[in-house]
C-alpha cells in the first residue's frame, strides 16, 4: 500500500507542477515556493487517497475511525470488531504500522477513558489499551456484546 501512496504522491506532483509552471508568470511565485505548495498538496491528495483505499480488507467488520493512545501520542487509523477481537489497523503514512489485535477471551473489562471520546480496554494481563472513538456508549456496548458471545463464536468456528 505504501507504493499506491507513493505513486498517487508523484502524480499529484507532477500534475500541480504543470499547473503551477503555467500560474507562475500570472501569480509571480518563487520556485521555491511553488515547490512547497505543490509538495504540501501532493502529500494531503495521497494521504487523503490511501485513508479511501488502504482498509479494504477490513471494511467488512463494523468500525469507524479512531486514535490508539500509545504513551503520550496518539496513533490514528481505524478500529474493527472483528470476529475474534478488536483490530486497530493505522493508516499507510505511520511509523507504527502494525495491526494491535486483543482478542475478545483475553478482554478483563471496557471501560470509559478519561476524556468522553475515549475507552480503556484492560485485558487479562493487565495491559490498557486506550482508543479516543466518536461514539463511546456504543463501542462499550458493541465490545462487551462480543466479549459476551466472542468465546461462542470461536468455539463454534473450532
Amino acid at each position: 500500500m505504501l507504493m499506491f501512496a507513493f505513486i498517487i504522491f508523484i502524480a499529484f506532483w507532477i500534475v500541480s507542477m504543470l499547473i503551477g509552471y503555467l500560474m507562475l508568470a500570472q501569480l509571480s511565485l518563487d520556485w521555491g515556493v511553488l515547490l512547497v505548495i505543490d509538495a504540501v498538496g501532493s502529500w494531503i491528495a495521497a494521504f487523503l487517497l490511501t485513508m479511501v483505499f488502504d482498509n479494504k480488507r477490513y471494511k467488512i467488520y463494523p468500525g469507524g475511525i479512531a486514535t490508539r493512545v500509545v504513551g503520550s501520542e496518539g496513533v490514528e487509523g481505524y478500529l474493527f470488531l472483528a470476529p475474534h477481537g478488536l483490530l486497530f489497523h493505522p493508516h499507510v503514512f505511520r511509523v507504527q504500522k502494525e495491526d494491535t489485535r486483543v482478542p475478545y477471551r483475553s478482554i478483563a473489562e471496557v471501560r470509559e477513558g478519561n476524556s468522553s471520546h475515549s475507552i480503556e480496554v484492560e485485558t487479562n494481563e493487565g495491559v490498557v489499551e486506550r482508543f479516543a472513538v466518536k461514539d463511546q456508549e456504543k463501542w462499550i456496548a458493541d465490545i462487551k456484546g462480543k466479549m459476551k458471545g466472542g468465546d461462542e463464536e470461536a468455539d463454534n468456528q473450532k
